[in-house]
């Protein structure tokens, strides 16, 4: 029986050192603390000391719902290469991620209310992002200057694209916009110069100045050769595109739906579901060997 409980444990410390081999909150290699304040029963977060590359918020914090990032709250945080917010996160602050040019992937919580302004401007390594349909704006210069990001999903839901808001995303390849959109502001996607086409939806009623399909030049801002833009006839797309001299091709298929689905983060806790579980299996098997043994 003792040789029994002795493999027991040993099989429960296995498990126990394997959970704690799964990143959670912060950087392993790293004593990450988070800084924050608390204001009306909710914790704003306003930075962190210490070198974190992998970072997930917390929810709760000294019993209270973590709701807020403070502006320039991880300002040039250099480090920092991935990012997880909680569930209860509804505002993240002007700046707070702004110039963060490690950071790969951002997972943004699926009831978050509000985006500030350049709130990941400056992200030069940004992969992915993925956009909950909670938000009705993407901000002003919110995504400026993010050349790595290739695809963009706007969801529906999102009223308004502001001005800059995907300025300089050089590496852009597709953008999808939701049904929803009504405004797009003066060079919200100026100088994507990969982006070989784009759908834009009857709802939208006022594009800005140069708001789609311009790259700079040494005569200024000039439309970029070989951009196709797609809409209904007679939309104010059609209007923009004729006017800017944009190549426009008319299009019934235009309304988007977007999904909450996120494959990074699907794919993270499909591999911890999957080591867990074959540990489980093991413990399982040593447990059915030990009890014949000392049926024996």
């Amino acid at each position: 029986m003792k040789k029994f409980l002795r493999i027991v444990c040993c099989a429960l410390l296995c498990i126990i050192l394997l959970w704690g081999s799964i990143p959670v909150r912060g950087d392993s290699a790293n004593e990450v603390k988070l800084l924050y304040t608390i204001v009306n029963g909710r914790v704003i977060i306003t930075g962190c000391e210490g070198e974190a590359e992998f970072l997930e918020i917390p929810q709760v914090i000294d019993s209270y719902a973590v709701t807020e990032t403070a502006n320039e709250a991880f300002y040039g945080c250099r480090s920092l290469k991935r990012l997880v917010l909680p569930p209860t996160m509804r505002k993240i602050g002007d700046r707070s991620f702004y110039a963060c040019n490690s950071l790969k992937e951002v997972i943004l919580p699926a009831n978050l209310e509000k985006l500030g302004n350049s709130a990941f401007c400056g992200c030069t390594a940004l992969e992915h992002i993925f956009i909950p349909d909670t938000l009705t704006e993407i901000p002003e210069s919110c995504f400026r200057a993010c050349p790595a990001l290739s695809e963009v999903n706007i969801p529906c839901g999102i009223k308004r694209i502001g001005n800059f808001a995907f300025s300089g995303c050089m590496g852009l390849e597709r953008v999808t916009l939701g049904e929803d959109v009504s405004e797009i502001g003066e060079r919200a996607f100026f100088m994507c110069g990969v982006l070989k086409t784009m759908s834009v939806p009857s709802s939208t009623i006022a594009l800005g100045n140069e708001s789609i399909g311009y790259i700079p030049s040494n005569q200024g801002a000039v439309p970029m050769s070989g951009f196709i833009l797609r809409g209904r006839k007679g939309s104010a797309v059609q209007e923009y595109a004729e006017m800017c001299g944009i190549k426009f091709k008319p299009s019934t298929d235009i309304i988007r739906r977007s999904s909450a689905f996120h494959p990074s983060k699907r794919s993270q806790q499909v591999s911890e579901i999957c080591v867990l579980s074959a540990f489980a299996l093991f413990l399982t098997v040593i447990l059915a060997n030990c009890a014949k043994k000392v049926r024996h």
